[in-house]
């Protein structure tokens, strides 16, 4: 069992998610849960909204995404790509930077909400879609930044063998 995601693993698979973490790939089913909610309907589209239940134990954070008029498959990929880019690449987020997949042309806004005693029960990484169904600066207050030029376009990827050298050097002090 591992509590802090909610699961139920069995010894095969939470090995197999070990030899995953060891090639440098993050374990999604193993590691932790993305619980999808459908939110109702907004005209012709659907809502969907998602969040992850147990990335914390290894970010300090959770992945939060409001509903937003995308299908769940959508809402599932770009929920997984941060949870990826966390974990397997090292990435840091800011609060107020953007998160797109190659030639996506909406640009996802991420925000940092704080845990607090009577809201989140630890820090989230909100990925705000720009339809997304919430009044951002009711929630998350004054944006801290101004919007970039449309024409601003400055890619972050992160080291994508993070995972792989921190598992590897984790191995190295355990083994001596």
């Amino acid at each position: 069992m591992f509590p802090s995601a909610d699961l139920v693993v069995t010894p095969n698979r939470w090995l197999h998610g070990v030899q995953l973490a060891r090639k440098g790939q993050l374990p999604l089913s193993e590691w932790f849960n993305i619980v999808w909610t459908f939110g109702g309907g907004f005209g012709a589209r659907e809502l969907w909204s998602a969040s992850t239940v147990g990335l914390a134990a290894f970010t300090g954070h959770e992945i939060n995404v409001p509903r937003a008029p995308v299908s769940v498959a959508t809402m599932g990929q770009v929920t997984g790509m941060a949870a990826r880019m966390l974990v397997e690449a090292g990435h840091v987020f800011h609060d107020f930077d953007t998160l797109d997949g190659e030639g996506e042309p909406a640009k996802w806004r991420i925000r940092h909400m704080a845990e607090t005693p009577d809201g989140p029960q630890t820090d989230l990484w909100v990925l705000l879609h720009p339809e997304a169904d919430i009044q951002e600066d009711a929630v998350f207050g004054p944006r801290p930044l101004p919007f970039a030029p449309t024409v601003t376009d400055n890619p972050i990827s992160g080291d994508w063998t993070s995972l792989h050298r921190g598992l590897e050097g984790l191995m190295d002090q355990t083994t001596h």
